[in-house]
């Protein structure tokens, strides 16, 4: 079994959980380690666990085989899941979590093609089913189009030198995820006696990733969803790994939390908008310092959620 420790496991449980034996979505999946969690902290509770990546889906199965008809799973994209409810006639969910980004066993595995410190091909699909790999992306698009992603997806300040020189290094030969991290590399670690606090390809890593999956655009479409999964008083708990994503949620949240916009001096509501989710954290909750030495994943990521009133 893959040693595999979930981030911020305490203050999940703490907050998805919401009513003893009830109906729990756990949109990311991953390798079960929340979902484990929760089942063995409620005995009668029932997850529906969705994850786009089947190695991490089949490694969620036997781990959590133990628990019987009490979790099931399907392999699809998040952001379908009000589609995959209908179709199953499942109720609105008592808690929804979604823990964003890349885990550990998927950056651990060469072929995957995440790792910049792994050989391996551009792949980086989260689903091998979809066609668009990250060497597709480099080879379509244009220099413009992809300066624009890297500087977008991945806060990249030299990202006009970068995608010049992945384009033109292209050209030339056939670029892996070792070759493309020594072409990013010499841009913007130019001076190896430097230290940086990240290593120099991970931006441009981080964003061909996100462009590959839409992980950003898919976020987005089940934001739009959220209010309408959740039955009163039920919890959403997101946990995101770079500051787009997180930006995109705390927006969300303050839309849904808003209520009324009309101006003060008018007599009466004619906007017709009212709080649909109450903020559960006003300030996003971060690992302590143990949990961050214990599991460096942790560092970086940020929790927030809201309750739907």
């Amino acid at each position: 079994m893959l040693h595999h420790i979930p981030v911020l496991l305490t203050e999940v449980l703490t907050i998805w959980h919401t009513k003893k034996g009830g109906f729990y979505i756990d949109g990311t999946v991953g390798l079960g380690g929340h979902s484990e969690a929760l089942l063995k902290k409620d005995p009668e509770a029932q997850v529906l666990g969705i994850d786009r990546d089947p190695q991490s889906l089949e490694i969620a199965k036997e781990r959590l085989k133990e628990f019987g008809s009490r979790i099931f799973f399907v392999q699809d994209n998040f952001k379908n899941i009000k589609k995959i409810m209908k179709d199953l006639k499942l109720p609105k969910a008592n808690g929804l979590l979604f823990d964003l980004g890349i885990s550990s066993f998927q950056l651990e595995d060469g072929a995957r093609g995440f790792s910049f410190q792994r050989a391996g091909p551009l792949d980086m699909r989260m689903d091998p089913d979809i066609n668009q790999t990250a060497e597709n992306l480099i080879r379509d698009l244009s220099i413009k189009e992809l300066a624009e992603i890297i500087q977008n997806f991945g806060e990249e300040k030299r990202a006009k030198k970068i995608a010049f020189e992945i384009k033109r290094q292209s050209l030339k030969m056939k670029l892996n995820t070792l070759k493309l991290s020594q072409i990013i590399s010499k841009i913007v670690h130019p001076n190896k006696n430097q230290n940086l606090s990240i290593h120099p390809a991970t931006r441009t890593f981080q964003a061909l990733r996100i462009a590959t999956n839409k992980e950003l655009e898919n976020l987005k479409l089940i934001l739009k969803e959220t209010p309408d999964l959740l039955q009163a008083g039920a919890h959403s708990v997101w946990i995101s790994f770079h500051s787009l994503e997180d930006r995109i949620i705390k927006n969300a949240i303050r839309d849904w939390t808003q209520g009324c916009i009309c101006p003060k001096d008018f007599p009466q509501c004619v906007c017709q908008k009212h709080k649909e989710l109450f903020d559960l954290t006003r300030k996003a909750i971060v690992a302590g310092e143990k949990e961050a030495l214990q599991n460096p994943r942790s560092r970086s990521a940020k929790l927030r959620a809201v309750e739907k009133i």
